[in-house]
């Protein structure tokens, strides 16, 4: 998802300073949409 976000018109936010959420075990995706639209996405490793 991180990989492809940007061929369908998002950007990551945050990359250099959020990788994780919620602990080690959890990483956390932060995008934006072109139009201005928020997306975070986190999941259990």
């Amino acid at each position: 998802m991180r990989a492809e976000s940007t061929e369908h018109g998002w950007h990551e936010m945050y990359a250099d300073r959020y990788p994780h959420a919620g602990g080690n075990e959890h990483v956390a995706l932060y995008v934006e949409s072109s139009e201005g639209f928020e997306v975070e996405v986190v999941v259990e490793e």
